[in-house]
C-alpha cells in the first residue's frame, strides 16, 4: 500500500476472527482496505489521496464513504427486508494518531461537500435572505404599531388582538428563516444539533478531522451526569425526536437523519469504549471503526499531485447526489437483484451463527454487521450510478462489495475492542494496586474494589485480585469464616 508500514510494536492490537470467514491468527501488519470494491470514481480519489499523502487507503476510504453517505441524506433507502426499509446514513470513526497527515487526507475528499454548502449559503444570502429580512422588518413594524394602538385604546377589538397574535407567530417563523441553510455540523452540543436539525429538515452531517471535542460532548462534558448520545441514537435509525427543556420549550423532529465522519485520536476512542454505556446503549456499535496505526514514508518530491480530472469527477458525483437525494423532495427506495438479496441473507446467517458462539460477549456490536452491509450497499450503489441510482436495482456484485467492506470494518472493530479491553484491564489493575497501597495493614477485598466502582461487578474484582496475586503484585490471606463456608480473602500489597 504505497510503502505504508503499519506500526504495531507499541500497542498490541489483538486480532480476532474475521467477521464471517472464521480465520484466526495474528493481526495483519497492513490491514489493507479492499479498494477494488469501490466504484471507479470513489476508487480513483481514494487511491490518489492515499498515494499523495502517504497514508493507508483505509483513511481515504472512510472519508469517501462518509461523504457519499452524507450526500444521500434520508431520501435514498434500500429495501432490506419484507417489512424494513434501511437508510443509507453511515457513522464512521477512523482512529489516527496526530501528525499522521489525517487532515491533509481529509480535505480533498470532503472538499466537494464543503464547497456545495458554501455556494448554497452564498446564493441564499444574495437572494432569499434580503427578502426574509424585509418581511421581518415589515411584520415587526406592524407589531409595534398595534401595540402602541392598544396602549391608547381601553378596549382593543377581538379582530385586532387576533391580528397581533398572527403577526407575532409570523415574526417567529421569519426569525427561524434568517439562519443560513446548513448541511454540516462539527463541534455541536446536542442542543445545538437539535436546532440545526429543526432548521434543516431533520437532516445533518457531523464531520470533523479532529473529533476530540465531539467525543467530549458525547462523554458528558456539558452534562452533570451521564453521557449525551441520545440524538445520535435516533439519528442513525431515522426515528422521531422530542426534547422538552426549561427556557427552550419543546423541540420535536418528525424524523432525524444524521451521518457522521469523525477522525479521532486513539486515546479518545479508547476513552469512549471505556464508557460501558456507549457500548451497551448502542452508540459505538453503530460506528464503522478503523485504527490506522502506521509510520508515514519519506516525502517523494517526484510524486504526482491529484489530477484535476479525478478531483472534478469526484466533485460531480458528490454534487449530483446532493441535488437529487440530500436536497430532493422524493423518497426513493432501492430494490435488489435476487442474487444480491441471497448474498446479504447468507451474510446475516453467518453472522447470526457466530453471535450465538464466539461473539456472544460482543453481541451488541456483531448485531449491527449485516445492517452495515445493507447500508454500505446503498452507498456503493449510489456512488456507482450517481443521480440515477434509484433507476437501477442493486446488483449481486455491489452486494458482495458491500459485504467485503462490512467484514473488513468488523475485523477492525474486533481488533480495536481487544486493544481497548486490554487498556481498560491495565487501568483497573493499576487502580486496584493503588487502593491496596493505601491499606497496607488491613488489606482490601473484592467488595472494596466493587464498591469503589473500579469494576462493573464483584466477580470481575475477584478476577483482577487473583491475577495480581498470581503475578506477585499482591499477597492474599485466606482466613476460614466462623462456622465454615467460603474463606475470607484479604489482599495486601507486596
Amino acid at each position: 500500500m504505497n510503502g505504508i508500514v503499519e506500526k504495531t510494536e507499541d500497542i498490541d492490537l489483538h486480532h480476532s476472527n474475521s467477521a464471517v470467514g472464521g480465520n484466526t491468527g495474528e493481526l495483519e501488519s497492513d490491514p489493507q482496505f479492499p479498494v477494488d470494491c469501490l466504484p471507479a470514481g470513489m476508487c480513483d480519489i481514494v487511491e490518489a489521496v492515499s498515494a499523495l499523502e502517504r497514508t493507508p487507503a483505509g483513511i481515504s476510504a472512510c472519508c469517501a464513504l462518509g461523504i457519499i453517505s452524507a450526500s444521500l441524506g434520508s431520501n435514498l433507502r434500500i429495501h432490506s427486508h419484507p417489512q424494513k426499509i434501511c437508510p443509507a446514513n453511515l457513522y464512521i470513526m477512523p482512529a489516527i494518531r496526530s501528525g499522521s497527515n489525517k487532515t491533509e487526507t481529509f480535505k480533498p475528499i470532503t472538499a466537494p461537500l464543503l464547497k456545495f454548502e458554501a455556494e448554497r449559503i452564498a446564493v441564499w444570502s444574495a437572494t432569499q435572505l434580503p427578502q426574509i429580512l424585509t418581511e421581518l422588518e415589515i411584520v415587526t413594524s406592524r407589531i409595534k404599531k398595534l401595540k402602541r394602538d392598544f396602549e391608547k385604546s381601553t378596549a382593543p377589538t377581538l379582530d385586532r388582538q387576533q391580528e397581533l397574535q398572527k403577526l407575532i407567530a409570523q415574526q417567529e417563523q421569519l426569525k427561524t428563516q434568517t439562519h443560513a441553510p446548513r448541511l454540516i455540523a462539527e463541534n455541536a452540543t446536542s442542543e445545538a444539533l437539535q436546532l440545526l436539525l429543526v432548521k434543516n429538515g431533520g437532516v445533518i452531517t457531523s464531520i470533523s478531522s479532529d473529533s476530540r471535542e465531539v467525543a467530549d460532548v458525547i462523554l458528558g462534558r456539558y452534562r452533570s451526569k451521564g453521557t449525551d448520545e441520545g440524538i445520535y441514537l435516533k439519528g442513525f435509525s431515522l426515528e422521531s425526536y422530542t426534547s422538552d427543556r426549561v427556557g427552550r420549550g419543546n423541540v420535536t423532529i418528525k424524523e432525524v437523519c444524521i451521518s457522521a465522519l469523525w477522525l479521532i485520536q486513539p486515546d479518545k476512542l479508547a476513552e469512549m469504549i471505556g464508557k460501558r454505556s456507549l457500548s451497551e446503549g448502542g452508540l459505538l456499535p453503530r460506528f464503522l471503526m478503523y485504527y490506522a496505526d502506521f509510520l508515514p514514508t519519506p516525502i517523494d518530491r517526484n510524486a504526482s499531485t491529484i489530477s484535476k480530472q479525478i478531483l472534478q469527477n469526484w466533485e460531480t458525483i458528490v454534487h449530483d447526489l446532493l441535488r437529487v437525494y440530500r436536497l430532493g423532495t422524493t423518497l426513493h427506495i432501492l430494490n435488489l437483484d435476487p442474487g444480491a438479496i441471497q448474498l446479504l441473507d447468507d451474510h446475516y446467517a453467518l453472522v447470526l451463527d457466530r453471535r450465538s458462539s464466539e461473539l456472544k460477549s460482543l453481541n451488541e456490536y456483531a448485531s449491527r454487521w449485516n445492517e452495515q452491509a445493507w447500508r454500505l450497499g446503498a452507498v456503493l450503489h449510489a456512488a456507482l450510478h450517481g443521480s440515477n441510482a434509484h433507476l437501477h436495482t442493486v446488483s449481486a456484485d455491489t452486494a458482495q462489495s458491500a459485504i467485503t467492506i462490512a467484514d473488513w470494518f468488523a475485523d477492525r472493530q474486533l481488533s480495536i475492542l481487544g486493544w481497548s479491553t486490554e487498556i481498560a484491564k491495565k487501568e483497573m489493575r493499576n487502580r486496584v494496586v493503588a487502593i491496596a497501597s493505601q491499606h497496607p495493614d488491613d488489606g482490601i477485598t473484592a467488595a472494596d474494589i466493587y464498591h469503589k466502582r473500579v469494576t462493573p461487578n464483584a466477580e470481575k474484582a475477584r478476577d483482577i485480585l487473583n491475577e495480581l496475586e498470581k503475578s506477585g503484585v499482591l499477597r492474599a490471606d485466606r482466613i476460614p469464616r466462623p462456622g465454615g463456608g467460603w474463606l475470607s480473602e484479604r489482599y495486601f500489597r507486596v
